[in-house]
């Protein structure tokens, strides 16, 4: 929701939130106001048919509410949050970690089999788009392996 706005640019305020019946199977609807212009915000989120671990944000299928580099820069921003040196302990570093991971995890979907990186498809959104313009090369399959090698490894530090 925090990536796609309002109209008028502002993001939802409070929200209600309940499971409805959608065509395509069970959905999650999320009713709130704008903070800017006070306007009534309505998300409506197929769910995936598959139980999915709290680790994770959908099934195996590539996400239709966010594209690939709206993920990649979920995931940059969670990665922010984790300060280095990393305490042992340190449960809120864990938290981030797991959230960009899951958040990469989401761009890797994007890669057909045998593809070297995401393709430009993958990107639908305004924002996704901009980033892929931007650098393209982020969006390659090992360098996206990588970057989530290396969170995994500072991950496995965190008890």
């Amino acid at each position: 929701m925090d990536y796609n706005p309002c109209s008028c640019g502002g993001g939802i305020d409070r929200c209600d939130s309940s499971t409805v019946s959608l065509a395509d199977g069970l959905g999650a609807r999320y009713d709130g106001r704008c903070k800017r212009c006070g306007g009534p915000l309505v998300y409506l989120f197929l769910l995936a048919d598959e139980i999915v671990p709290i680790t994770q944000f959908g099934g195996r299928e590539p996400s239709s509410i966010l594209d690939a580099g709206q993920y990649l820069y979920a995931s940059e921003l969670a990665a922010r949050e984790v300060h280095v040196p990393v305490d042992s302990e340190n449960a809120v570093a864990r938290y981030w970690l797991v959230r960009a991971i899951a958040c990469l995890d989401e761009v890797l979907k994007w890669i057909p089999e045998g593809a070297g990186g995401v393709p430009r498809s993958a990107l639908f959104t305004k924002m996704g788009s901009d980033i892929y313009e931007h650098e393209p090369e982020r969006f390659g399959r090992a360098r996206l392996v990588a970057v989530k090698t290396t969170y995994r490894g500072m991950l496995l530090g965190i008890r």
